[in-house]
């Protein structure tokens, strides 16, 4: 087992934590403490190549080193404090050990390790909270070939807009999980001024998805470490792990600042920290704005040289940027009319502007200093333009980079273009082919006002608003932040990233 095989089978199933490699700078070693020990098997022969995880549960940590040659191991660099040790090699594992002191700078403690009992199931390498993306790509996406059960309807009424019923299907939750979920969505329904749902609707849609699409197996923290021992390179891996005290943070991407902090914008609305040295995580709370709490949605932070984190914050129709040195906010307001000001990522220019992805294949600059945006349409979306301003739409772009010679470079596909690329065809008609229908029905059932008046005399209003939601709909899937293929105008990834 080497290390690009292990980075392999740890991306996945960290969205309740923040994982790094930790570098703690020589100061802080010096205050820290060690771990030292053996890991044998059930025999009494050491084994090398086993993970050891050393876990601190008051600081919510949990580093992980390898044992070496003779099943040695060595942990440095512990914070001061009370640890658990546990050793996983192969297909068997140890048992958590007694508690062990740890103390800044003294002789350090020593554990012995033994590997006597089985590993629960190993998870499939998928997304957390997931089937593996093979099965989940043959998932249906026809809302006929959902479960029966109260609730069968308002799912392929509701989460078959945005997106089609295939990436809700492959998702595998408990209620909790789920009701966070369907929360999150409605908070994406109201950007882009789509009905939000009922409270009983929620509820009943929420009990569906929970009942239908489980859990696949109960939560074991081991499930995913490799099933074969360590060797080579992959002797000197250590990792540090620091599980959030709210499950449901949803950290979007890791930016960090000159001083070698991490950065983490919240899901939940919130900016996370994880401090280099001591490795405390803080969070700070954003300037209140016009989104209830429960629906507030960071995008991903960008950290500048001086220090100045910068991110979208679409709920609340604004861009923040935050001195990570003072602690001071700045608010910018997003013009009225120009969409949505949620986006994916930034780029800072040498001429001290900020630049952004923004829905329906938009490139967006910032004047810091006079706090005035310009809105730069791709090709593809100025062919559309017409039909576009009689639109009202939301969502995100997808990535951006500050190529050669600080001309930029944006890309409608983003990390996910290749797989959502393969689905283009199909969204497009079925979005162009259901959408209309179901929004009419949606929007009138709920008592909204129509939006769209009848251009020709002749025609019903249904089939007018049909032609322009089936616009709509086909403007989305092309051009709208969930990312297709080259569609979109906006070209290749930047270099770089």
């Amino acid at each position: 087992m080497h290390v690009g095989s292990i980075r392999r089978n740890l991306s996945a199933g960290t969205a309740a934590a923040a994982m790094l490699v930790a570098t703690l700078s020589l100061a802080s070693a010096q205050s820290n403490g060690v771990v030292t020990g053996v890991v044998n098997d059930a025999s009494g022969k050491p084994v090398a190549g086993a993970f050891v995880k050393l876990k601190n549960d008051a600081k919510r940590l949990t580093f992980m080193a390898v044992s070496r040659e003779q099943g040695r191991f060595e942990a440095k660099d512990l914070p001061p404090g009370s640890y658990r040790v546990q050793g996983v090699g192969g297909e068997l594992q140890s048992k958590w050990s007694p508690e062990v002191a740890v103390a800044a700078g003294g002789a350090g403690a020593k554990v012995t390790l033994a590997l006597t009992d089985p590993r629960g199931p190993a998870l499939a390498a998928a997304w957390p909270h997931r089937i593996p993306e093979l099965q989940a790509e043959k998932a249906s996406k026809d809302p006929k070939d959902l479960p029966e059960g109260e609730g069968k309807q308002l799912v392929a009424d509701f989460c078959n807009s945005c997106h089609d019923l295939q990436r809700t299907v492959a998702n595998r939750s408990d209620p909790d999980h789920w009701g966070h979920t369907v929360k999150r969505m409605r908070t994406r329904m109201i950007v882009a001024s789509m009905p939000d749902l009922t409270e009983q609707q929620y509820q009943t849609i929420v009990k569906y998805l929970s009942d239908k699409f489980g859990p696949l197996q109960p939560y074991d923290a081991n499930s995913r470490l490799p099933r074969t021992l360590a060797s080579g390179k992959a002797l000197n891996y250590r990792a540090v792990q620091y599980a959030l005290v709210d499950t449901h943070a949803e950290p979007h991407d890791v930016a960090v600042d000159p001083s070698g902090n991490a950065w983490v914008g919240e899901r939940a609305g919130k900016l996370g920290r994880l401090d280099r040295n001591t490795l405390e995580f803080t969070e700070v709370t954003t300037p209140p704005g016009q989104a209830a709490p429960d629906r507030q949605s960071l995008g991903n932070p960008q950290v500048d040289a001086k220090g100045v984190l910068w991110v979208h914050d679409g709920p609340n129709q604004r861009w923040l940027s935050y001195d990570t040195n003072a602690g001071k906010f700045e608010i910018y307001a997003f013009p009225k009319g120009k969409g949505n000001a949620g986006g994916n990522s930034m780029a800072f220019h040498p001429d001290g502007s900020v630049w952004a992805t923004g829905g329906g294949g938009q490139a967006r600059r910032l004047n810091v200093a006079t706090k005035e945006f310009q809105f730069f349409d791709a090709p593809a979306l100025k062919a559309r333009k017409e039909a576009a301003r009689r639109l009202r739409h939301g969502g995100g772009g997808r990535s951006i980079g500050v190529v050669r010679r600080g001309s930029i470079r944006s890309d409608g596909a983003g990390r996910s273009g290749e797989r959502q690329g393969r689905r283009v065809q199909d969204s497009v008609r079925r979005l162009c082919l259901s959408a209309p229908h179901e929004r009419r029905r949606q929007r009138r059932s709920v008592g909204r006002p129509v939006e769209w008046r009848q251009a020709d005399e002749g025609r019903s209003q249904d089939q007018a608003d049909d032609d322009l939601l089936a616009a709509d709909a086909g403007f989305r899937c092309l051009f709208g932040g969930r990312g297709q293929e080259e569609q979109s105008g906006l070209g290749q990834p930047a270099a770089g990233r």
